[in-house]
């Protein structure tokens, strides 16, 4: 199960540099979003683990909570970025959708003849798998190659992150499947909040 150490007072500094970055990445949703969302809680802690694995955030889809590891990626703030915006979508895939590891058909037709998804996330918690690499056609690194959830997640957090999105945005002028996926997203995203299709 999900294990971590709560903050103290030694925390206090960390834990306000890390409210900042959040309370920006958030911001950049529409209040109405975030309710219709359900996220009911976020708990900021250190030392966050899953099973004994360490872990820069956990989404509890039942609770509807997200704990964030202020430490995790400490120094890296576009990797902060990039957590909190691709936990965000687990959490957006779980209430719209219904299941977070939805499998949705229609992403899946998108990509390249044969491909075949990993094993999921939780087989994929180095560093080095999430770097933007474009790897193959029609994805962005290899840890959105793990499953299709992850794939989703990861295109989603890259759109937040105005470095990130430059890069993958010029991949996408010439690779179809990435354009195919990030209109898609935009799409399903606007059906709920037609301010987050708004470039």
């Amino acid at each position: 199960g999900v294990t971590f150490i709560p903050l103290d007072t030694k925390d206090q500094s960390v834990l306000s540099q890390y409210l900042t970055l959040f309370a920006d990445e958030l911001d950049k949703y529409p209040p109405d979003f975030i309710r219709r969302m359900n996220l009911k809680e976020i708990v900021f802690v250190r030392d966050l683990r899953y099973k004994k694995q360490k872990r820069a955030a956990i989404p509890d889809f039942i609770q509807e909570t997200l704990f964030l590891d202020i430490y995790y990626g400490r120094g890296n703030p576009r990797y902060e970025q990039h957590v909190i915006h691709h936990e965000i979508y687990h959490m957006i895939e779980e209430e719209f959708n219904g299941d977070v590891y939805f499998h949705d058909p229609q992403w899946a037709s998108f990509n390249p003849a044969g491909f075949k998804y990993g094993l999921g996330g939780h087989y994929y918690q180095d560093f080095d798998v999430t770097s933007l690499t474009h790897p193959r056609h029609g994805f962005i690194n290899r840890y959105a190659m793990s499953g299709l959830e992850e794939d989703k997640a990861e295109i989603f957090a890259t759109l937040w992150v105005p470095d990130e999105a430059k890069k993958v945005y010029r991949w996408a002028e010439k690779d179809l499947v990435l354009q195919k996926k990030i209109a898609y997203l935009k799409r399903f995203l606007a059906k709920y909040s037609p301010q987050l299709n708004e470039d």
